[in-house]
């Protein structure tokens, strides 16, 4: 069984050293992950004051 495929790569444009390889998500995750930030984004707390969120 192969493991997830990389997506992309940072390289260094003067090396060509890879600095991070990043791996692709399912759409499965990604649809997750969207919900939650669409929850997280209709919350009082995000259209509120700035400063107690600066403060974390």
């Amino acid at each position: 069984m192969k493991g997830p495929a990389t997506a992309y790569r940072a390289t260094n444009p003067f090396t060509e050293q890879t600095i991070k390889a990043f791996d692709e998500h399912s759409d499965a995750y990604v649809e997750q992950a969207l919900a939650r930030a669409a929850a997280l984004y209709r919350l009082d707390w995000c259209r509120g004051d700035r400063s107690p969120r600066l403060a974390m």
